[in-house]
């Protein structure tokens, strides 16, 4: 059977929008100038600022799909569709920036590997008007009248960490047990206490099991008040230091260099520390499933709390535990998960602030252990002991008692 001409002209109209539209390679690879409009049949197209190549063009199901596209120094694979407006591909880097125009509004859509970083609509940056959809990694935008900006460059928050450090200082430490015999020695001067100190030696000099149980309650006594006071006022002296560094936003937990901390050595009343660690920013409801685990031993984990504001509130910090501080370096090891995100910028926020916002706080803690507070009871103890049993053989004493 003879098919004519204009029978089959007919039937390839017919059938071409049911068919899928392919570009012929010439010698595997196409090449596009700005001139070329890629329609979909309804009069709208999408078209390119410069020339570019591609491995292959395709229409499918009304989206243009190109592999291997050479655009402005950028390879990557783009499906597009757009309909309700033409529009003019400026870049196209699912990496860094994709920029277009638009001549009204419309809705274009396109795959990308993953949500942008900061969206920008007709010159604004817009927390609606776009959606992403994880399903299929497609990008959709419906409310753009002249221009769309899109970042998807991993974005980088800067943290600088301040470092405090309970620390010791042995001229605090002289200084308070000198002031104490000083006070000691200036009650002695007072002649009331001299006549009733000399009364009580007449008695304990009969009674030399009571003269033991004196000094022994009264060296007991000032060791305590010893050991609590310095302790007390060594726990206020804070050392600072700060270091900086940085979190990239990535789809995976990425492990940070560790910490590293140099401290001065146990301090005189506390051989051991206790970690705290926190993350502040004014904008910490602007990111979302940021999250940092630190570890002592890198095995053992604790997540680190990220607040709106700073804090003294321990309870409110991440607890990694104990430390021993006869090493002069601890190291802390850190790891994070920042999942790649829209930013949206707060008004009169820039986004060089919300980046540089982020603060890391760590505080190490010197506490005593039972046996720190023993062994400086019994070192106070003696000392005292000492003191005391001197005193009763010196003058304000000894004058008392020949004068009686």
């Amino acid at each position: 059977m003879k098919v004519s001409l204009r029978t089959l002209a007919i039937l390839v109209i017919v059938m071409l929008p049911c068919l899928a539209i392919t570009i012929p390679q010439a010698l595997g690879t196409i090449y596009f100038g700005p001139n070329v409009h890629f329609g979909y049949g309804t009069g709208v197209y999408v078209s390119f600022t410069k020339s570019g190549t591609a491995a292959s063009i395709s229409r499918i199901n009304g989206y243009w799909r190109f592999t291997d596209l050479n655009f402005n120094g950028v390879t990557s694979n783009m499906i597009w569709t757009n309909s309700g407006c033409n529009v003019t591909i400026a870049s196209f880097d699912p990496s860094g920036w994709i920029n277009y125009t638009v001549d009204g509004r419309g809705t274009q859509a396109f795959s990308v590997t993953r949500n942008p970083t900061r969206v920008y609509i007709d010159g604004i940056q817009a927390s609606s008007g776009w959606t992403y959809s994880n399903d299929n990694s497609m990008m959709t935008i419906s409310s753009a009248t002249s221009t769309v900006a899109l970042d998807f460059t991993p974005a980088s928050i800067s943290i600088s960490y301040l470092i405090s450090i309970i620390t010791s200082s042995p001229v605090m430490l002289l200084f308070i047990v000198l002031a104490l015999v000083l006070i000691m020695l200036a009650v002695t001067r007072v002649r009331r206490v001299k006549v009733a100190m000399s009364n009580a030696y007449k008695f304990l000099k009969r009674n030399r099991l009571g003269r033991v149980s004196l000094i022994i309650l009264l060296s007991s006594l000032f060791a305590i008040a010893t050991t609590q006071s310095v302790q007390y006022l060594e726990s206020l002296q804070v050392e600072s230091s700060t270091l900086s560094s940085s979190f990239t936003m990535a789809n995976e937990t990425i492990f940070f260099p560790p910490v590293q901390i140099d401290t001065n050595g146990p301090g005189y009343f506390e051989s051991v520390g206790r970690i705290y660690a926190y993350f502040s920013s004014p904008y910490a409801s602007v990111f979302n499933n940021f999250s940092v685990w630190m570890s002592l031993d890198n095995s053992s984990w604790t997540k680190v709390p990220l607040l709106p504001l700073q804090t003294d509130n321990r309870t409110k910090m991440g607890d990694l535990g104990l430390v021993g501080l006869d090493n002069f370096r601890i190291r802390i090891y850190v790891k994070y998960y920042f999942p790649p995100q829209t930013i949206y910028t707060p008004p009169n926020s820039p986004e060089v602030d919300i980046k540089g916002s982020f603060k890391g706080y760590i505080q190490i803690v010197k506490e005593p252990t039972r046996r720190d507070t023993i062994n400086w009871l019994f070192l106070f103890f003696t000392f005292f002991a000492v003191i005391f049993e001197i005193i009763t053989y010196v003058s304000p004493f000894k004058s008392q008692r020949e004068g009686s």
